[in-house]
């Protein structure tokens, strides 16, 4: 009976480690498609979406722009707080896109998100009234001048990266300093 029980904690051990090893190894690929290693897939945490979709604020007149939206977690979770508003997701990824459909297609196809797949540097922004982005500190120092020229009364929401020549009008701590991570914010600008 012992042996049986060592065999099944054995077996349990090695389909968690292929489990891990195909995740990794699914993460790699959608990072070498994606085309731009300053832009690679890293998903904003479950645990900071409410606090996330609630900065952005998004009212029913609103048309919400998400730079690299990834797997569409927040773009679908804002829609479920403010359904009315209009929301745009931009992803080069073509994997990531085929992710973001298949999402949308659970939460029954709503007609007011629309997912392009592109280059968000090659996407005019001045629709936008509202923005979300979650990009490394390279991408937001070369995406500020381009927020300048298109936004016009538009909010961009930052998270954990700030612009490095634009002050934001509010930060909001996601989280402290860990163990691994460091400190943790939300940066709200106006355009």
């Amino acid at each position: 009976m012992a042996a049986l029980a060592i065999g099944l904690a054995l077996l349990s051990v090695q389909l968690i480690l292929i489990v891990a090893l195909l995740v990794f190894i699914l993460q790699a690929v959608i990072f070498l498609i994606s085309g731009r290693l300053d832009v690679p897939y890293v998903p904003t945490r479950q645990k900071y979406l409410e606090t996330i979709v609630s900065a952005v604020g998004a009212k029913p007149s609103d048309i919400v722009y998400e730079l690299g939206c990834g797997d569409g977690r927040f773009l679908i979770s804002a829609w479920k707080k403010e359904p009315a508003a209009k929301y745009v997701g931009i992803e080069r990824n073509p994997l990531l896109v085929v992710l973001v459909r298949f999402r949308l297609f659970l939460a029954g196809n709503p007609e007011n998100i629309v997912l392009r797949r592109g280059d968000f540097f090659k996407t005019d922004l001045s629709q936008a009234t509202r923005v979300y982005a979650y990009l490394l500190p390279g991408v937001m120092e070369a995406l500020l001048p381009k927020c300048e020229r298109e936004l016009k009364n538009a909010l961009f929401v930052s998270n954990t990266f700030s612009f490095p020549r634009k002050t934001a009008m509010r930060s909001v701590q996601l989280s402290k300093q860990g163990r691994f991570t460091g400190e943790r914010y939300l940066y709200t600008y106006e355009f």
